[in-house]
């Protein structure tokens, strides 16, 4: 045996965890009759190659054990050392997440109205859903579905988009009065005297993201209430701008609604991208076509994890050029934003 360490006969590649490159899987498929023989042939020309497999299998088995007891860590950190990261918790909250909201219209929008069973007045989906709807949604990231990858996707752009308008309504308020300051009028922006802290505790990354659209709007309808107050707006206007960034949100939140109850449909579950390929089967066929005619084609960038949900429990590589041509096959490209609806 100890021969075998003159041997240089062998497979290698640059990425073996030896030295001298020493390929271990390769040798084993070179080796195999020899792995898989009842009994061992000394005079098998390839017998002192097995001989230097079986060591440097051992070794490897070896390494392995010692890499899973130092915790994967690096060869410098002692096994008592890397033991220590057992004993690490688990992260908790550093005290309460709490969301300030000043005004009657955001406290609405955010707690939603059900519909009045004594009259004809319709429900209103409300932040708090919407956000149990989306952590449902993230959950079902993890079956690598195209199209909850999707709804994420618009969901993250639309809430954006929003924001980003809710900013610069705000700041156009914000830039007048600083403008009058100028003259010699010094306005504030008005504030509840007694304003709601709403506990958040959301589950999922994306109620976080809600609660900081229902900030942005509270905040621009002080600015609002504010400019009308001092006659920057007329109330006719005022009224018009806050029931247009009340429509943009409510139509995001009734598009979330919609996509969760769909999505969650019988037929629908265990959609993935793999229903989408010509080598699917008989169930996966029918989810994708069933897919395809409730929400049109999926866009190639979001079948292919081009583009990517803001958050997901996804653990599949994306890009793969079978995804690519299965997208093809699906359609091709669509309208994006409100395609799903």
């Amino acid at each position: 045996m100890a021969g075998t360490t003159l041997l240089t006969a062998f497979h290698r590649h640059r990425d073996s965890p030896f030295a001298d490159g020493y390929d271990i899987d390769a040798e084993a498929e070179a080796l195999r009759h020899l792995i898989d023989a009842a009994e061992l042939d000394p005079n098998d020309p390839l017998y002192a190659r097995f001989v230097l497999f079986e060591e440097r299998s051992q070794v490897l088995r070896q390494w392995q054990a010692e890499h899973a007891l130092r915790q994967r860590a690096n060869r410098e950190v002692s096994v008592v050392e890397a033991s220590r990261m057992e004993e690490i918790g688990r992260l908790e909250e550093d005290g309460e997440d709490e969301m300030v909201i000043h005004t009657h219209d955001a406290m609405r929008l955010f707690l939603g109205r059900d519909a009045d069973p004594a009259t004809t007045e319709r429900g209103m989906a409300g932040g708090k859903r919407v956000a149990a709807a989306l952590r449902q949604l993230w959950h079902w990231t993890a079956q690598d579905n195209p199209y909850v990858d999707w709804a994420l996707v618009q969901t993250v752009e639309r809430v954006e988009a929003v924001r980003q308008q809710l900013a610069q309504e705000a700041a156009g308020i914000v830039a007048a009065m600083e403008g009058l300051k100028q003259r010699g009028l010094s306005y504030s922006i008005v504030r509840s005297a007694a304003p709601v802290r709403a506990r958040l505790g959301f589950r999922s990354p994306y109620g976080y993201g809600i609660a900081a659209l229902m900030v942005d709007f509270d905040y621009c309808v002080r600015c609002l209430k504010s400019a009308q107050r001092r006659d920057l707006l007329s109330s006719a206007e005022c009224h018009k701008r806050l029931f247009t960034l009340k429509h943009h949100i409510r139509s995001i939140f009734e598009q979330v609604l919609y996509l969760q109850k769909n999505l969650g449909q019988e037929d629908l579950r265990g959609l993935c991208r793999a229903d989408f390929s010509p080598a699917a089967d008989v169930h996966g066929m029918q989810r994708a076509q069933r897919a395809g005619t409730l929400f049109q084609a999926c866009p190639s960038d979001v079948f292919n994890g081009d583009r990517k949900p803001r958050h997901s429990l996804r653990r599949i590589p994306s890009g793969t050029s079978e995804y690519q041509s299965v997208d093809v096959a699906a359609g091709g490209e669509s309208e994006p934003a409100n395609d799903l609806i």
